[in-house]
């Protein structure tokens, strides 16, 4: 047994950090997306919304050759607006999180709305006519990714739940050595106070010489 102890470790820091890396990396890169992809598609949807309603002819000729309404263009960009959203709020928890095992079944709760999210948005963007492959790889493959890693700390939090950190940092063990010297100085207050409350003993032994007396 003694001999497999250290195998078990070395294993399951191995999943702490294949875990805690890949939210790292998946939740950086969900928030770029979300900023620079998805957010832009929202804009320009409401620009071109906008446009038509103007009466922009060239507007209007290039979304009559999209097969797209003014309408259509109004809905798309409130769905990349709230798709946008979510990822920017699941890559700031993944960043957030990556290292928290204590946090992890409420982190993958957050992945897999944020996959059906993606998934509904695809299947709008198919009968509009306006889904690409690029696009469909992304909204997929990212959020898998994304719960493959945090799938890593559930399984450290099964068998550990006391387990907080999936790796501990010099900065949490900074953190972990004040805490620890906050809690006993106040036991030692705690301690002082209650012996300062303790009742003064009164009956003091009587002298021989009073005793006669």
């Amino acid at each position: 047994m003694k001999a497999v102890e250290p195998m078990d470790k070395q294993k399951a820091m191995r999943v702490a950090m294949n875990g805690r890396m890949s939210l790292l990396s998946s939740g950086i890169m969900m928030i770029f997306i979300a900023v620079t992809t998805t957010m832009m598609y929202s804009v320009n949807m409401f620009l071109a919304a906008v446009e038509a309603s103007k009466g922009t002819e060239e507007i209007i000729q290039m979304m009559s050759e999209a097969g797209m309404t003014t309408g259509m263009a109004w809905a798309m960009g409130i769905c990349f607006l709230l798709t946008a959203i979510m990822e920017m709020f699941a890559g700031i928890s993944a960043v957030r999180f990556a290292n928290r095992v204590d946090r992890a079944f409420l982190l993958k709760k957050i992945v897999l709305v944020l996959l059906g999210v993606e998934i509904l948005m695809q299947v709008v963007l198919f009968f509009m006519r306006s889904l690409s492959l690029g696009m469909l790889f992304t909204a997929i493959a990212l959020p898998l990714f994304m719960l493959w890693g945090v799938t890593r700390l559930c399984k450290l939090k099964e068998e550990d739940p006391k387990r907080v950190y999936a790796v501990v940092t010099e900065k949490e063990r900074e953190k972990q050595r004040r805490q620890q010297a906050a809690a006993n100085g106040k036991s030692l207050r705690e301690r002082a106070m209650m012996k300062a409350s303790e009742p003064e003993d009164h009956n003091e032994p009587v002298q021989e010489g009073e005793a006669e007396e």
